[in-house]
């Protein structure tokens, strides 16, 4: 007989809230950010002066949503953290894992063939009969 403990935390009717807000406004800024980039990336520039104010404009632009972005991701992920609930532990008592039968395993087979593979490696092989002994001629013939 086992006993399974699980830890889950409950989240009232507020953090689930505020876990959809955060989950939503990380959606939002990452559309808000793509949409901007991809209109910069569509008005017409002319001259050297106006891709050079377009880019200076673009890296503006963008820096300001992303520390936008870190400024709310850090008071919303406190909030998130501060209502994840209380923990609770269930525990369940079981005479195996999953309500399943318990499998059994006869390990003796397998100590069997262990050993018999190591007694194989620890004994050199025989050599048939009728080989000659010796290092490898690589074609020559011997006298």
């Amino acid at each position: 007989m086992s006993i399974i403990r699980t830890e889950k935390r409950e989240r009232t009717f507020a953090g689930k809230l505020i876990k959809w807000t955060f989950l939503g406004f990380n959606l939002f800024m990452t559309i808000w950010i793509a949409g901007g980039l991809y209109t910069v990336s569509k008005i017409p520039m002319h001259s050297a002066a106006e891709k050079l104010g377009a880019g200076i404009g673009t890296t503006i632009g963008v820096t300001v949503l992303l520390v936008l972005w870190a400024s709310g991701d850090l008071i919303l992920g406190i909030l998130l953290l501060v209502t994840r609930g209380n923990k609770v532990t269930i525990e369940e008592s079981s005479t195996s894992f999953g309500g399943q039968e318990p499998i059994s395993v006869n390990f003796s087979r397998v100590d069997e063939r262990i050993a018999q593979l190591k007694a194989e490696i620890a004994s050199p092989p025989t050599p048939a009969l009728g080989t000659a002994q010796g290092p490898a001629s690589f074609g020559r013939r011997r006298a």
